[in-house]
């Protein structure tokens, strides 16, 4: 017989799972029209004749480093 987990361990695994899922899910301003796609747009559209483009990246904060798969996605976004 299978005892039920103590609910403070339940909530702790649902915890683990959401983070996991928000992880594999792009975040929601990496997708969003006036985030870095439409910079990417902008650098793309000022910048047709370049042969090299620098662009300053934001510092990862603390913040940022709690889902870094999303922080990968913006830099990405931004250089596709």
């Amino acid at each position: 017989m299978v005892t039920p987990a103590p609910a403070s361990q339940q909530q702790q695994q649902q915890q683990q799972q959401q983070q996991k899922l928000e992880q594999q899910l792009p975040a929601s301003w990496v997708m969003d029209k006036t985030g870095p796609l439409a910079l990417n747009r902008i650098i793309h559209a000022k910048s047709a004749d370049a042969q090299l483009v620098v662009i300053n990246l934001p510092d990862p904060d603390a913040i940022v480093m709690q889902n870094p798969l999303a922080y990968a996605q913006y830099t990405e976004a931004l250089v596709k």
